[in-house]
């Protein structure tokens, strides 16, 4: 790494990643005493999540805190909200916004949220530390009639991926093989946007060691990629065409690439002590998510509105990313190829068990 290059991360560094800490300590301290209420804006055994009762398996509202992060994804959550899905069940949800799907499994560890978004990556990670984590419903993932033709047409991959590598203008980089010795933003240290970047560096013949990651909001990522201040950064529709808007280009996909055949990369995870003390309730939870899901899946303009709300997008930028599509149903196997890759690239030290975690 040449002089000009050390001193861009230590200053980047210093001057973002500890206020953004800050931010993040602040936002969950205030969860945890429940002043953080983010209102919306504007085995391989299969499970599929039915209610039990038009009106939910329990008599009395349960609270559930329920960590989002802002990306399209989050229409879902603001469809069910709207479609009167967790009053049916009666839930009294509450929402928290928070940076990443690896700050949504941070807020379950530190009880600022009972519920959270987050990915298989981060579920993988979390059991291999040794903190479990119960899958209540598949969020995301990738559309499997068209997954394998995707295998060698770029064209599609970008229709099935909501995550891309997105390079400045003036960054000179044309492919996954130059990130090594750039500035590359991602969100969170370990998360799926770096895990699945050093895959994709990895597999085209470049060491990811190289690079000189920075952790950004995926907003101070757009600033930043249009001051030239980084060189390439992982972002999430919709701001990913809030990237090329400001003069970046995307060259590659690597969530698709990583993912493969894995139906489902995108979760709502819970704790087992929440899941044992509230299985009624989080069982209704995951019909209403489920519910919420096909809704959108086949409401696909009102998902588009819902979406935009959220991520204080327009309509125009949601749609301009890649298809949705959101699951019915998850598999153990969705997390064990993924559990194996991890494995084999090294971001895990062992095998991990990834059987049981599914709520049934």
């Amino acid at each position: 790494m040449g002089r000009g290059t050390r001193e861009r991360t230590r200053a980047l560094k210093a001057g973002l990643r500890l206020p953004l800490a800050l931010v993040a300590v602040a936002a969950l301290a205030a969860c945890s005493s429940g002043a953080a209420n983010t209102t919306t804006p504007g085995s391989s055994s299969a499970v599929v999540a039915t209610p039990q009762t038009s009106q939910g398996t329990t008599s009395q509202s349960t609270n559930i805190r329920l960590a989002y992060v802002p990306l399209y994804t989050s229409g879902v959550i603001k469809l069910a909200q709207d479609l009167g899905y967790f009053d049916e069940a009666h839930l009294n949800v509450t929402l928290v916004s928070v940076s990443s799907p690896a700050a949504g499994t941070a807020a379950l560890s530190g009880d600022a949220a009972d519920v959270a978004y987050s990915t298989s990556i981060q579920l993988v990670r979390n059991l291999s530390n040794g903190i479990t984590l119960r899958v209540v419903a598949p969020a995301d993932g990738y559309d499997p009639t068209l997954s394998t033709d995707a295998a060698n047409n770029p064209a599609l991959q970008s229709k099935l991926d909501d995550t891309a590598v997105v390079a400045g203008a003036t960054s000179g980089i044309t492919s996954v093989r130059d990130l090594p010795g750039k500035l590359v933003a991602v969100p969170a240290t370990g998360g799926q946007l770096e895990v699945t970047i050093a895959s994709a560096v990895r597999a085209a013949g470049g060491d990811p060691k190289k690079i000189n990651w920075v952790i950004l909001t995926l907003p101070e990522s757009i600033e930043l990629l249009k001051r030239g201040e980084i060189d390439a950064s992982g972002l999430v529709a919709p701001f990913i065409t809030k990237g090329e808007a400001v003069g970046g280009h995307v060259i590659a996909h690597p969530g698709y690439q990583f993912f493969g055949d894995e139906a489902v990369s995108g979760l709502w995870l819970t704790t087992s002590s929440f899941a044992d003390q509230h299985a009624p309730a989080v069982k209704d939870l995951q019909a209403a998510l489920v519910k919420a899901n096909e809704y959108a899946m086949s409401h696909l303009d009102e998902f588009y509105a819902a979406a935009a709300a959220m991520t204080n997008s327009t309509v125009a930028e949601v749609k301009a990313q890649s298809a949705p599509y959101f699951p019915a149903s998850v598999t153990d196997q969705d997390f064990a190829g993924v559990a194996k890759r991890m494995l084999d690239e090294g971001e895990i030290p062992q095998p991990v068990d990834v059987s049981g975690v599914i709520i049934q």
